[in-house]
């Protein structure tokens, strides 16, 4: 589908960490298992001394894609965590011959679990692509595209991405599904750990 193919999506339900809390929802433990592995990605990048941000991408239950910061490593800024998880999925299905449109439909199946809410960068590439739905940690209130800052997942953000760029994935992008989810025991672990290193 290109982006002229109809109207978009409507924008996704956000739920925010108020709302989830307000509302009184809850996630299942599969949902809380893959978040944690994703604090396991953070923990990762915290001990090689970048950034505490880890994800998974989920498919059929399954992680198929783990990534974590890794900016200072390799001294290129946009090594975050989604997009490393995002490439060692094109590489592999790219080794494994998928079309684009094949592309496009492993994607719309797939789930992410992110520690802290995508950048401005990372929420345009998951609408890009067209990942199903995007699990986060904690919001972003400098950096984020999911809410925190601007909404790049809702339908509003259309300006935002070129329908060039839609029609050449094969798919239009922006009806990502997010949901902030609270995990304050290992978050807050995570980041007491980064500000004793910072202190250090």
């Amino acid at each position: 589908m290109s982006g002229g193919d109809g109207p978009p999506p409507p924008p996704p339900t956000v739920a925010m960490e108020t709302d989830s809390v307000a509302s009184g929802e809850r996630f299942s433990p599969e949902v809380l298992g893959f978040m944690r592995l994703a604090i396991d990605q953070a923990k990762l990048a915290l001990d090689s001394l970048e950034v505490p941000v880890g994800c998974v991408i989920v498919e059929d239950e399954n992680v198929i894609a783990a990534g974590r910061n890794r900016t200072n490593e390799t001294r290129n800024a946009t090594r975050h965590a989604e997009m490393e998880a995002i490439d060692v999925l094109l590489i592999q299905w790219q080794r494994t011959g998928f079309t684009a449109a094949e592309v496009a439909e492993k994607f719309s199946a797939c789930s992410l679990y992110v520690t802290c809410e995508p950048c401005i960068m990372c929420a345009a590439a998951l609408s890009i692509i067209g990942i199903k739905e995007v699990y986060y940690g904690c919001a972003n209130d400098k950096f984020g595209g999911c809410g925190s800052i601007l909404s790049l997942h809702s339908s509003s953000s259309e300006a935002c991405i070129s329908s060039k760029a839609s029609q050449v994935t094969g798919y239009s992008g922006l009806n990502l599904d997010l949901r902030a989810l609270i995990l304050p025991v290992e978050s807050s672990h995570a980041f007491a750990q980064l500000e004793f290193h910072q202190g250090t």
